[in-house]
């Protein structure tokens, strides 16, 4: 079972050395944006969240995963390939029509990233979130339960 207590960041298994210090640094100082307009909110790895903490309890959920279909295994790609994952992964989670995704944006503190367009999934576990994630080939989602602290679920070791 993956620790709860706030000061962990982090999930899963620890990053395999396709991760880089340096990349897994750029995830932890990422705002994952929810929504739009003046009705988004920030998430940030670590930091408690009261705005998801509500939508949680508004809809009677235990978690809430965090995940992009951009830039696969975090090599950049062109807008149009990216786009078209992202359309991927929309109708991926319209099947699951139970637990309708937000749009948000995944924003670098640093500037080195460009923004990536995410989908936060009110909730959905861990573990769908993880095989999800495999599927789009991407290296890692955020994950939080009803504490509202995102955390960092790496999914790859290669």
């Amino acid at each position: 079972m993956p620790p709860s207590a706030p000061k962990d960041k982090c999930y899963v298994i620890p990053p395999g050395p396709a991760i880089s210090p340096e990349l897994r640094r750029a995830y932890l100082e990422t705002d994952y944006r929810v929504g739009q307009g003046g009705q988004s909110f920030v998430l940030r790895i670590g930091e408690a969240s009261p705005r998801l903490a509500r939508l949680l309890a508004e809809r009677g959920l235990d978690s809430a995963v965090g995940i992009t279909a951009h830039n696969p295994r975090s090599r950049i790609l062109g807008r149009d390939i990216n786009e078209t994952a992202h359309q991927k992964l929309v109708q991926r989670l319209a099947a699951a029509a139970q637990r309708p995704p937000l749009e948000g944006m995944n924003e670098g503190r640093g500037g080195l990233w460009p923004p990536e367009k995410s989908l936060l999934v009110p909730g959905m576990s861990l573990l769908e979130g993880l095989a999800l994630a495999r599927e789009f080939d991407q290296n890692a989602i955020i994950y939080a339960e009803r504490d509202a602290v995102p955390r960092l679920a790496f999914c790859r070791r290669d």
